[in-house]
Parts: C-alpha cells; sequence; structure tokens
C-alpha cells in the first residue's frame, strides 16, 4: 500500500476497506465456514490473534486464508508461529 501512496498525485483518491470498528471478537460459531486475511508488515499481529482463536479450539472448522507480505524476509513478524500454525 505504501508504495501505491507514494506514487499517487495530490487529489488523486485512493480507497480502502476494513477494519470496521474497533471490537472484532472471533468465536467458531460466528464465523463464517472461510476467512481471507491480508496483512502487511505490523498488521499481521491482530490477524495473529483470529489465527491463535481458531486453532485453539479443535472443534472449529473454519478454514484460514491469510496472505501477507513484508519488504524483506527478515522483516517477516511472527515467522515461526506463522509457519507453525500453517503446518497445523
Amino acid at each position: 500500500i505504501s508504495t501505491r501512496l507514494a506514487k499517487m498525485s495530490p487529489g488523486e483518491r485512493a480507497h480502502f476497506r476494513g477494519p470496521v470498528g474497533n471490537a472484532f471478537e472471533y468465536t467458531a460459531s460466528a464465523a463464517p465456514r472461510r476467512i481471507g486475511m491480508v496483512a502487511g508488515g505490523t498488521g499481521v499481529t491482530p490477524l495473529w490473534q483470529v489465527v491463535q482463536a481458531a486453532l485453539a479450539d479443535e472443534e472449529d472448522r473454519t478454514r484460514l486464508s491469510l496472505v501477507y507480505a513484508s519488504r524483506r524476509a527478515d522483516d517477516i513478524l511472527l515467522r515461526d508461529e506463522l509457519e507453525r500454525a500453517a503446518a497445523a
């Protein structure tokens, strides 16, 4: 996003969606069957909480997808945790 914003001209518009509100509580019973998440940089931390909640409940059958980008491989936050979750 930052690269796209840096290339914009004054007055040009950008459209963003989400997150909505400040309170999101993940519960398997209220979750859709599939959740797709996109994050960059430190934006992965709130999404990691959703992943943790879903994996903590053995009865939860929600399918999670996470697309996460970082400028460099060395900058990936929660790398070990994300790799373990992907293997679960």
